[in-house]
């Protein structure tokens, strides 16, 4: 096999993973695909980013506050309901968010 056919065929098995990859998030919820993301993200980013967070709720930032509050939560533990909320419902989170 030569050098560019090998190529393409290397080209055509990452386009068929990708769509595969594509083909299963569309099953998952938008906070499961959100952790997914998060969970790629390095320490040294997530890190930055709370930071900025923090930094944000100490200058008054409502938004800021309420999603600090919300990840403390989630990371120690906070009960969750026993349903998977509604695609409906994870909108509505998302749209807090904003």
């Amino acid at each position: 096999m030569g050098l560019r056919r090998a190529a393409e065929s290397h080209g055509a098995r990452e386009r068929r993973a990708e769509a595969e990859a594509d083909a299963t998030s569309a099953t998952l919820t938008a906070r499961q695909r959100y952790g997914i993301a998060l969970s790629k993200l390095p320490q040294s980013k997530l890190d930055a980013v709370l930071q900025r967070m923090a930094n944000d709720a100490e200058a008054g930032s409502t938004q800021a506050i309420a999603a600090l509050a919300r990840l403390m939560g989630e990371a120690w533990g906070k009960p969750t309901p026993d349903r998977a909320p509604t695609p409906e419902e994870e909108g509505q989170d998302i749209a807090r968010m904003k």
